[in-house]
């Protein structure tokens, strides 16, 4: 079995960082304040519009390609508006109008059979049926978009996209602005193998095997599923890496560290399981765009793009 990702939970953690402060508006998590709401929308929404920048900074695009990406982005904003068609947004307002009339008579007491129930019913699964076209529509649009935005990016570029991990700030001593995101995230790491190197042996003897367990068990759930006997081959490499980074000299670690980070984090094999993953939820019906379409076929590269077609002197603007 090829070596698996022990941190890999924390490589989707990194991913996932931006769409908290969304989702957790969404959810009902933000108190009733809509100014709270509307600044709290903003905030995140130039946190996107930074990595976009920051990606772009990283890709050095030609202007034809930028002319390009404008044009596919706009065609996938017209996919998504298809989802609320004249024909939906009619059907929505009879479905608020019938779903009012069958509140009323629910509230009071009244029997949930007759017309109006009845005509909430049809209402709901004409509904529900014309989201699932329109859904199936876009989605078709979306999968023929991707395969021309690679025709657009030049394979280097497509790698990159890949690799990149969404940051804030590049940090200074980098000239490439897509190598932030995985500076930050070997930041991470390097301070979780410190705090495993300064664990007391005692402590560390009475619960090495759970916290191993732990990880196997969190890999397997999250990432793969692992057979029992995978599991204990994946968790004896977890506690024999261990080991050896708690043993080695101070100055052997800091020459050796950034390898320590590759061994526990390969590269190679993240992204074949993050594919296994991806393919695994989209089979079960969720709505899962690659990384090219998140950050390509989102409207909010539109404003982006176009301010530095007009510009034309931009980073990475050739």
């Amino acid at each position: 079995m090829k070596k698996l990702a022990i941190i890999l939970v924390f490589c989707f953690a990194l991913l996932s960082l931006g769409n908290g402060t969304a989702s957790a508006a969404q959810r009902g998590f933000v108190p009733g304040d809509e100014e709270l709401r509307s600044t709290q929308e903003r905030v995140h929404r130039l946190q996107r519009d930074i990595s976009i920048i920051n990606l772009l900074n990283g890709l050095h695009l030609t202007r034809d390609q930028m002319t390009q990406l404008l044009a596919l982005a706009k065609e996938a904003h017209q996919a998504r508006e298809q989802l609320f068609s004249p024909r939906y947004r009619t059907s929505l307002k009879e479905a608020e109008t019938s779903f009012t009339a069958l509140r009323q008579e629910i509230q009071q007491g009244a029997p949930a059979r007759g017309e109006v129930p009845d005509q909430a019913r049809k209402i709901k699964n004409s509904l529900k049926e014309m989201r699932q076209q329109n859904f199936q529509a876009a989605r078709q649009t979306m999968q023929s978009l991707e395969t021309r935005l690679t025709q657009v990016l030049t394979p280097e570029q497509v790698q990159v996209v890949k690799d990149f991990t969404p940051c804030l700030i590049p940090p200074k001593d980098l000239r490439n602005p897509v190598r932030a995101g995985q500076a930050a995230a070997h930041g991470g790491m390097e301070k979780r193998l410190r705090r495993l190197r300064a664990i007391p042996e005692d402590k560390w003897q009475a619960h090495r095997e759970r916290i191993a367990q732990r990880v196997v068990d969190k890999i397997s759930k999250r990432v793969k599923p692992l057979t029992e006997a995978e599991k204990q081959e994946e968790k004896a490499r977890f506690l024999a890496l261990a080991d050896r980074i708690r043993k080695m000299p101070e100055v052997d670690f800091e020459m050796e560290k950034n390898q320590l980070i590759e061994e526990l984090i390969p590269q190679a094999r993240i992204k074949e399981l993050k594919a296994e993953f991806e393919a695994r939820q989209s089979r079960r019906g969720k709505a899962r765009g690659s990384r090219l379409s998140r950050y390509f076929l989102n409207d909010r590269i539109i404003p982006i793009l176009e301010e530095r077609l007009a510009r034309g002197n931009v980073a990475g603007l050739q």
